[in-house]
């Protein structure tokens, strides 16, 4: 992938999706490359650091593309991105439920290589081996089937939460008077309703208002009205959310989520 920043200024969901599907292709070709090796030739180097840089295009592409899910102006561009980051999300769990790919780890891991590794080496090497096993490969199938399901759910509900947020519309109308403590400069880039003056919950309005206003009662109206974004929806989204962890915990054999991701911690 060149090393150039993307575009951005012109960036259109037609170039977005190029990107991020050509990013696949690629980790989907380096992919491969390793699974056909046989197990007699694995070297850390054609195993080990290639799935790292096999990888690495999925990723340098959910940071440079997807990304926009959060960032753009552009409605098509925003809901392109939106789509690719939960696509890429998805396709990156599904890598680490790769049976292929798994078994390459589990040759090498039985070489002579892999038993003289030291360092960094033989970390990566352990924690790849553990985050298999936090995949649920030492389950049946039926369990890791599963398990990939209800991981590919967290990550729609996780894309769903943050798009109810990143689109929620609301704010307060307030007099002048309201907004006292307020810069001039601030107050005449407000919207007028009515007559009255909107600060919606976006950051460059939010942030200002929070800061400076003298009135305790419209800054308090305006956080609680900025911690309920989402809705009635959204605390139902986070309450499955919530179940849905619970139950991969407890495929995987560990009291609780907390359990679960403190492990790597």
């Amino acid at each position: 992938m060149s090393s150039r920043l993307p575009d951005f200024p012109n960036l259109t969901p037609t170039a977005l999706t190029e990107a991020c599907q050509a990013a696949i292709d690629s980790t989907d070709a380096g992919i491969a490359a390793i699974i056909a090796i046989p197990a007699a030739e694995r070297t850390f180097a054609n195993t080990m650091l290639a799935i790292e840089e096999a990888e690495e295009a999925v990723a340098v592409a959910s940071g440079a593309w997807a990304f926009m899910a959060y960032v753009a102006s552009d409605d098509a561009l925003r809901e392109a991105a939106r789509e690719w980051d939960e696509r890429l999300d998805k396709y990156m769990v599904g890598l680490g439920f790769n049976e292929d790919l798994h078994r390459a780890v589990r040759e090498f891991a039985g070489t002579a290589e892999a038993a003289t590794l030291t360092g960094e080496d033989a970390r990566l090497l352990e924690r790849t081996l553990r985050d298999y096993r936090r995949n649920g490969f030492e389950l049946p199938h039926d369990d890791r089937k599963q398990l990939r399901m209800l991981f590919d759910e967290l990550v729609e509900l996780g894309t769903r939460f943050r798009q109810e947020i990143d689109d929620w519309d609301d704010g307060v109308d307030l007099t002048r008077e309201d907004l006292d403590g307020l810069p001039e400069s601030f107050i005449g880039g407000l919207k007028q309703v009515d007559g009255r003056y909107r600060v919606s919950l976006d950051y460059p309005e939010l942030q200002p208002f929070m800061a400076n206003a003298k009135s305790a009662r419209w800054r308090q109206e305006l956080f609680e009205k900025d911690q309920r974004k989402g809705g009635a929806e959204n605390v139902a989204r986070l309450e499955r959310a919530i179940f849905v962890r619970t139950q991969i915990a407890n495929l995987l054999g560990y009291g609780s989520w907390a359990d679960y991701a403190i492990e790597p911690r």
